[in-house]
């Protein structure tokens, strides 16, 4: 029906850890490009947020939707509610259509593994027949434009920590998903790593290590042998709890955010990089390094969808 306009697809960002609400994202950006769908984006009330969202920590690549608040939670609300997400998940829909977009569809959730072998093309995002892997790298790398105040961060960090050219960056992912209500994957053990990074056969003289766990950070040091260890790892640090990341106010969220930034555009620039890629940080890491100098420290080939 021409009347409605061009079909829209609205994404709005909610409260899962950022490497899992990234991919999610990227997703639904390729989804909306293989479907002729003008995207959107609601991040406003996001985790991430406080009262900006994407925007707080990049430059904006689509138009950011300002949903009534009050929608905004009952939409978000009846959309979790079990055997009801369906029905009633259509019926804001097209309430939300009638009324406000026209042709729209909400989402919060895009996980379909045969995007990864699936082929795309993009005028928009500059791609022309690719496999969805390399379509959500080219994807990323289109969205992952720090605004002024992040690339000020980074300036900063970079001076203060430089990475020597033989940097090998390490990922220890502990917290919420290695034990559990949300547990996906057994941690990998610091002895276990340090071993096999010392198999792969690569000279590095630095070690960056990215870790949301002060002390698993200061246990791999005593198995370093002193070489040169950097890290953003804090002692306040005691393993990523998103239900403790959500209780605390927008100005610390975005504080913590800013150091994952942080850490992330070190292991993007070291020389090498290990992580767990059930991990979505590990993955964006990857990613955003086109799986140059990268290795998976649960000795498995990388999977966007494990």
């Amino acid at each position: 029906m021409p009347f409605l306009g061009k079909p829209k697809l609205i994404w709005y960002w909610t409260d899962r850890g950022f490497g899992s609400e990234l991919l999610y994202l990227l997703n639904a950006i390729l989804y909306a490009e293989k479907h002729k769908l003008d995207f959107k984006l609601i991040s406003c009330y996001s985790n991430i947020s406080s009262g900006l969202g994407w925007q707080e920590y990049f430059k904006p690549f689509a138009e950011e939707k300002q949903m009534p608040y009050p929608f905004f939670r009952l939409f978000y609300s009846v959309y979790h509610v079990g055997i009801f997400n369906f029905l009633f998940g259509l019926e804001i829909k097209l309430f939300y259509g009638l009324f406000a977009e026209t042709n729209t569809t909400i989402w919060h959730r895009l996980y379909n593994p045969k995007f990864e072998f699936e082929y795309f093309s993009s005028s928009k995002y500059d791609f022309d027949h690719i496999q969805g892997h390399e379509a959500l790298q080219i994807l990323l790398k289109k969205i992952w434009q720090p605004n002024n105040e992040l690339s000020e961060i980074l300036s900063t960090e970079r001076t203060k920590y430089v990475l020597s050219d033989e940097c090998f960056a390490i990922h220890l992912r502990h917290g919420d998903k290695v034990k559990g209500l949300y547990k996906e994957c057994d941690a990998v053990e610091n002895k276990f790593l340090y071993d096999h990074i010392n198999t792969l056969g690569v000279e590095f003289s630095q070690l960056y290590i990215l870790s949301d766990d002060h002390e698993k950070f200061k246990e791999f040091v005593g198995l370093s042998h002193g070489k040169s260890i950097l890290t953003h790892c804090e002692e306040t640090h005691q393993g990523y709890q998103n239900v403790d990341f959500l209780r605390l106010s927008g100005a610390v969220r975005k504080k913590e955010m800013m150091t994952l930034l942080v850490s992330i555009d070190a292991a993007v620039r070291a020389k090498y990089f290990i992580g767990p890629y059930t991990s979505n940080i590990s993955k964006v890491i990857y990613l955003m390094r086109n799986g140059v100098g990268c290795y998976n420290s649960e000795l498995r080939p990388f999977r966007i969808y494990n």
